[in-house]
């Protein structure tokens, strides 16, 4: 029996990719399982580096603007 792709869609109970997340610094995609997340003013943030997190941490609402102008 020959068997195509990771599988990953059984796990979950669904056929549906996981959810991307938008790096709000440097605009890159990351997978909800992947890299690094910070919560602020309650919604979760994914950042694709750790270099990512700290600079929005630092500057939070210059990064958040910046996504609202891009939308």
């Amino acid at each position: 029996m020959m068997r195509f792709g990771c599988g990953a869609h059984m796990l979950r109970g669904n056929n549906k990719p996981a959810k991307d997340h938008v790096d709000p610094v440097c605009h890159m995609k990351v997978d909800q399982n992947q890299g690094y997340g910070m919560m602020h003013h309650g919604t979760l943030y994914r950042f694709f580096s750790y270099q990512c997190m700290d600079k929005f941490e630092k500057e939070p609402e210059k990064y958040l603007s910046n996504q609202k102008e891009g939308e």
